[in-house]
């Protein structure tokens, strides 16, 4: 038989053993109550000096090449011999490598302990009342408690909830006060008092006297309870609400915490928990009262529970067959911040990603090394290109140096954030203006204005029969040029103006490897972009985002090869992301789920395949009301739209329904579409909305045309190309310009001289000849 249990929070309980466990051995500061943003930076790769760049200074050092305009020459450091490795980046900057392999292998092993520290230190903020409120990080603390429930199981539930935060995390911080949101205006203590364990624990019996409430709470009770913690010496609030306890009053609470900070000298922020809240329509309420006060958002909510039968601890049961029948409660967490904000799991991971992307690069020197090593007993010498093997033009520079050497991708392509960027806001980081490798900036040193000037020229007048008289001369105005004018190469500048720039060897070959080396990164983006999912859905940027895929029946024939690019999205882009959703449209829509899913959730595994593998088409194409779904959700931050043609809906209409809706970006893919209405109505839609398009043509040859028109991205990125290879042509041509110029002037002046040596050798000998005999003549009278 079965006895009453109790119900428990799975997730404010310990984890088991594991590898993430952290145990006495490991440093204290895993466990420190800090942001992960103040505690990467002072435990992270940068502060441990691991970072792949802090490494190059300490196995090796640059060698030193550029152009100096005062010389007209490169100059760069010589090594003799090959006694070195070079270690050289795609954007051309080398390094000699001096180390020996058991020093890389050092830092190899430096790399990997911090990963795994990183790995339980994310163990750590996601377990416990951390999963729940997110890290403590102020020394000073005001909680607000609003709990209006009359549920007692949920009551209950939130004083637990509450008793846990106050053991693990109040604990570590220096002061606390609790207001308990109440007719009564109930607070634990007038003041922040501070954390010793006799205060803990006073404070968690103060939490469980607090009573279920009875009767209605004064819609004002949250304001008065806001308005008092203003007044404590606290360095942050944190409103914890319980369900919808603070949607009462939500315009007098948010303009109450609003004035309030405003006439305050130093604003205090204030953070939001919402527990147990199922209403999204509040939570995105609570979400923007955080954003306004310049708060971080989190909420957790129970999604699941399992039945768990143990034992009765009753003594007085002899039989053993009774059995207490315990609940387990599972929750799911969404930590929001402002937009430009990371939250602290975000940077956790992406401090471990580059911590893999450090130790390939290490593997690959590593593998470069030994490989020499071994090649060198045979004395031999080779240049190992690991980022584009078949670039062996572009390399020519680097397989002409002595040293032996190995190209390692820089951190471009393998930084988490660039593959979360569109092509245009990659190119304002590694773009040609970026890098400042345009055609001005390269010449700015090499360039001086050119002189010309209108002058007057006077003339003799002629009269009829051609003879001069007395009359004054005629001026004429004239466009003289500076003497040197014709000595130099001139260009249009920026500005308008003429100016003259002498382009040298050593200043052509300087520029040509660096902005080789800048088209090379590019073309591998570009290929990069026609890899995995990023194919057919392109760069997938923002972190809550909702997936439309047209199932209507014209995609009968392509439909498998759709889900099977939507399974590797998943895999591929999607679990860097925040929250996702998936709509299936035809004549009807077919969510995945209601609302936007947390990327860790189990149903993102479990259930999402399932549902893409039960996808069909059928019907025509409602795209309007697929939209109308995504946009109601208001936590959407972009739409990402797959279509192969023309919607039920005339286009005007749609685009007009979108524009009086909340501003989100709506991404539009045309997949195998050749309708050109209905390619310009996706082109206007993405505009329209600060959107992108991107089109896949899956087997067609007319790429590129007016019916076909190309992805932005990649439209984006061939149009860096053709300028670099323009500007490259250009600087070639003045640089042989030049040249020319050069030699003939030193041409001219060389016949000049010759000339003129000629003609005094020829004249010489006469004169000498000549003086001679009118001087050296004997006189014999």
């Amino acid at each position: 038989s079965l006895t009453q249990g109790e119900t428990k929070n799975f997730d404010l309980t310990s984890s088991s053993q594991d590898a993430t466990t952290i145990t006495i051995d490991d440093p204290a500061y895993l466990k420190n109550q800090l942001k992960s943003a103040e505690w990467l930076q002072r435990y992270g790769l940068k502060a441990q000096k691991l970072t792949f760049d802090q490494i190059l200074q300490q196995i090796g050092y640059k060698r030193l090449e550029s152009y100096v305009p005062s010389i007209g020459k490169t100059v760069g450091a010589k090594y003799t011999g090959n006694q070195y490795h070079e270690i050289q980046h795609d954007n051309g900057d080398h390094y000699i490598l001096t180390c020996r392999p058991e020093k890389l292998r050092e830092f190899k092993t430096h790399v990997q302990r911090l990963l795994l520290l990183l790995r339980k230190r994310l163990a750590f903020i996601t377990n416990g009342s951390r999963r729940v409120f997110g890290i403590l990080g102020e020394p000073s603390i005001c909680f607000v408690c609003d709990c209006k429930t009359t549920d007692h199981r949920k009551f209950n539930q939130f004083q637990s909830t509450l008793a846990s935060l106050l053991r693990e995390q109040v604990s570590k911080i220096k002061r606390f006060n609790i207001i308990w949101v109440s007719n009564d205006k109930e607070q634990f203590q007038e003041q922040p008092i501070d954390v010793t364990q006799t205060t803990i624990d006073q404070a968690i019996d103060w939490i469980s006297e607090r009573k279920c409430p009875r009767n209605k709470i004064s819609i004002s009770a949250t304001c008065e309870a806001m308005l008092k913690a203003f007044t404590s010496s606290a360095h942050s609030i944190y409103l914890i609400s319980e369900g919808d306890s603070s949607d009462s009053a939500r315009e007098i609470l948010r303009d109450n915490i609003v004035k309030t900070r405003l006439s305050s000298n130093v604003p205090i922020p204030v953070h939001v928990v919402s527990l147990f809240c199922n209403n999204s329509d509040t939570e995105a309420f609570l979400r923007s009262l955080a954003q306004s006060a310049d708060g971080s958002f989190t909420s957790y909510k129970i999604h699941g529970e399992k039945t768990d039968l143990k034992p009765s601890s009753n003594l007085t049961d002899p039989t053993g067959i009774r059995f207490q029948d315990n609940t387990i409660k599972f929750g799911t967490n969404a930590a929001m911040s402002k937009p430009e904000q990371s939250t602290d799991l975000t940077l956790m991971y992406k401090e471990i990603n580059q911590c893999h992307n450090i130790i390939e690069r290490l593997d690959k020197i590593l593998a470069f090394v030994q490989n020499e090593n071994t090649a060198s007993k045979t004395d031999t010498t080779k240049s190992l290109d690991i980022y584009n093997a078949s670039n062996n033009k572009n390399n020519s520079n680097i397989n002409n140096n002595p040293q032996r050497s190995i190209v390692i991708p820089s951190a471009a392509l393998f930084n988490q954030d660039e593959t979360e960027m569109s092509s245009v806001d990659w190119l304002k980081i590694y773009g040609i203006d970026a890098q400042k490798l345009d055609v001005i900036s390269v010449l700015q040193s090499v360039a001086f204005r050119h002189c010309d000037g209108v002058v007057t020229v006077l003339k003799q007048p002629e009269d009829g029969n051609g003879k001069f008289d007395k009359t004054p001369a005629n001026p004429k105005q004239t466009l003289v040029n500076a003497k040197y004018c014709d000595q130099f190469a001139h260009m249009a500048w920026s500005d308008g103006t003429i100016r003259h720039v002498f382009v040298t060897t050593d200043m052509h070959r300087d520029y040509e490897r660096r902005i080789r080396a800048l088209l090379e990164k590019i073309k591998a983006r570009l290929s990069w972009l026609k890899k995995g999912s990023r194919d057919l859905f392109g760069t997938i940027v923002e972190k809550n985002i909702y997936i439309l895929i047209d199932s209507s029946i014209s995609m009968r024939n392509h439909l498998d090869f759709v889900k099977e690019k939507l399974r590797l999205l998943i895999q591929d882009q999607l679990f860097s992301k925040e929250r996702i959703n998936v709509v299936a449209f035809n004549t009807i829509t077919n969510p995945w789920c209601e609302r936007l899913v947390k990327v860790t959730d189990s149903k993102v595994t479990s259930q999402l395949p399932q549902w893409i593998d039960e996808l069909y088409a059928e019907g025509s194409t409602n795209t309007l009301a697929a939209l109308r779904f995504a946009l109601a959700d208001p936590v959407t931050e972009a739409i990402y739209l797959l279509t192969d043609g023309r919607p039920d809906q005339s286009e005007r209409h749609i685009l007009s329904q979108v524009q009086y809706r909340q501003k989100v970006p709506i991404h539009t893919i045309a997949f195998n579409c050749q309708d050109h209405v209905a390619n310009q109505f996706l082109i206007d839609l993405s505009k329209q909305t600060g959107g992108r398009f991107h089109a896949f043509n899956y087997g067609l040859d007319n790429e590129g045309t007016p019916e076909i028109p190309e992805s932005e991205d990649v439209t984006h990125l061939k149009q860096e190309l053709a300028r670099g290879e323009k500007d490259l042509q250009r600087i070639s041509g003045l640089r042989d310009e030049c040249s020319g110029r050069a030699w003939s002037l030193n041409s001219i002046e060389a016949k000049y001289k010759n000339a003129r040596i000629n003609e005094l050798a020829a004249s010489l000998p006469n004169r000498s000849h000549s003086a001679l005999d009118t001087t050296s003549r004997p006189n014999y009278n």
